[in-house]
């Protein structure tokens, strides 16, 4: 698990079912966007230490990953930490 994205305030969680997830808590509990790239368990998340848009993360399928959080809000995307 990762805190980090728009004012620290965003969590990533991830594990052996091959996702990411994105959370806002303080928005509620429910998931705000998956990312489903990877093949293999995801061993690590990390957000980008220079952007709280960005992380990366790591699986058993012998890759690293660096995506874009983003997540749908009220019917438009929302690029989370731009500003």
């Amino acid at each position: 698990m990762a805190a980090g994205g728009e004012n620290g305030g965003l969590l990533l969680a991830a594990g052996a079912e091959r996702s990411i997830r994105l959370y806002d808590p303080r928005a509620g509990t429910d998931v705000k966007a998956a990312y489903t790239a990877h093949t293999g368990w995801v061993t690590a998340v990390s957000w980008a230490p220079d952007t709280a848009v960005q992380f990366a993360s790591s699986s058993h399928d012998q890759t690293v990953r660096y995506e874009q959080a983003t997540y749908f809000k009220l019917g438009h995307r929302r690029i989370v930490g731009a500003g």
